[in-house]
């Protein structure tokens, strides 16, 4: 079977694609993991909202370690509106960047501030 150097040109783009997008798609799935069974809680405050095609992005910020840590999440299947500023945030206290707000977990009014390093987990009000 002989192959131009086109097809081989076009073999070679494809195995690249889909190998990152392999490589891209556990790395994100490794991430939401370590996150969801290894992460600390604290509080941020949702600081604007975006609608996109497809969803919407959620711009929001916490304080760790009196440092502030801007952030976005972008939500495809969202089908509920948001009727707080303040929901917890689930994080990892060695990368701050990987983190996700926990838009069904409201903040209760009744707890004011998170320590400065976060709880290990979610606090009973």
């Amino acid at each position: 079977m002989n192959l131009t150097n086109d097809t081989k040109g076009k073999i070679v783009f494809l195995s690249i694609f889909f190998i990152s997008l392999i490589y891209f798609g556990y790395k994100s799935f490794r991430d939401d993991y370590i996150i969801k069974h290894y992460g600390a809680y604290t509080i941020g405050q949702i600081n604007e909202i975006k609608g996109t095609n497809g969803g919407v992005v959620v711009y929001y910020s916490f304080i760790y370690s009196n440092d502030t840590i801007t952030t976005a999440g972008r939500y495809s299947d969202f089908s509920k509106r948001i009727s707080h500023k303040r929901y917890y945030v689930q994080f990892l206290r060695k990368n701050l960047k990987r983190c996700r707000i926990l838009l069904d977990d409201p903040v209760p009014d009744s707890i004011k501030d998170a320590p400065p390093y976060g709880w290990n987990k979610l606090p009973n009000e």
